[in-house]
């Protein structure tokens, strides 16, 4: 058994200190295997968001896989960073996290980077990338494969970008014939009654689970949360951990078996703070 803890849009530069408090407090009583951000740990790309949110999670003692979120690369009006040197900053902080993998007895996790200086909400891949994918996927065939990026897969575009290319589809389907069985993203607008999660591809082989913000606090972005993973077997536990009244709480849950190469819910998800909140 694994467990993930998922975060996401953390937006260091307008993160609120108590959430802050408040999720290592949680962090430390899941104890995951792995902490997985997809992504958007600054607002606007300054040194000192790249510090804070550096500090915080070289503060956490667990193994780490970050990517960048397109509020990590210089704002469009720093159009010239943008363009030359978009990941200047962050790689001074997180040196090695543009694409990035880890890898246990039981999963491979892969860290992708979907930003592009000259798109804003949607995300990009190479052929390098998706071919990267395959060969990792490959290399570890015997374990659990989950892919992370900061951008929703269906507004992730393959080369080339034309405008009437059917984006996310023909990549999904790719990773569906790689192996891939769960992807995980950031971007979510708002705080989902339930977790958000739900099979995909042609045979419903991949789970997609996608986060809101976890620390940052806006008119936005009301409510914050993380998920709460938990790899057993043919099993994926998701549990959605909200924030409120100065603490995270199981807002919702979910449970996933994967039957002849199928995702199907096992227990229909719940929602509503347990009584424990």
């Amino acid at each position: 058994m694994k467990r993930i803890a998922h975060l996401s849009d953390l937006h260091f530069g307008d993160a609120d200190p108590e959430l802050v408090l408040a999720l290592d407090e949680d962090l430390d009583e899941f104890q995951p295997d792995l902490l997985v951000v997809t992504g958007d740990l600054t607002k606007r790309a300054r040194p000192l968001e790249f510090e804070q949110a550096r500090g915080f999670l070289d503060g956490l003692p667990y193994a780490r896989l970050v990517i960048p979120g397109n509020h990590d690369i210089p704002p469009p009006y720093r159009p010239l960073a943008r363009l030359f040197n978009p990941y200047g900053r962050y790689t001074r902080f997180f040196p090695t996290t543009l694409n990035s993998f880890f890898a246990d007895d039981q999963m491979l996790v892969i860290g992708l980077n979907t930003v592009h200086p000259l798109r804003w909400k949607e995300g990009t891949l190479s052929l390098e990338q998706v071919a990267w994918i395959e060969e990792l996927v490959q290399r570890h065939s015997d374990k659990f494969h989950i892919l992370c990026a900061h951008h929703p897969l269906k507004r992730v575009a393959e080369p080339p970008l034309e405008p009437e290319l059917p984006k996310g589809e023909p990549l999904l389907h790719r990773l569906e014939r790689a192996g891939i069985d769960l992807v995980l993203t950031g971007c979510l607008p708002e705080l989902p009654s339930a977790p958000a999660v739900r099979p995909f591809g042609v045979s419903d082989s991949i789970l997609l689970a996608q986060a809101c913000t976890t620390t940052h606090v806006s008119a936005q972005a009301p409510r914050n949360a993380y998920n709460r993973i938990t790899l057993g077997g043919p099993n994926v536990h998701i549990e959605l951990r909200a924030y409120r009244d100065g603490r995270f709480g199981a807002a919702s849950i979910g449970n996933y078996e994967r039957m002849a190469g199928h995702w199907r819910p096992v227990v229909p998800e719940t929602g509503g703070f347990s009584a424990s909140i």
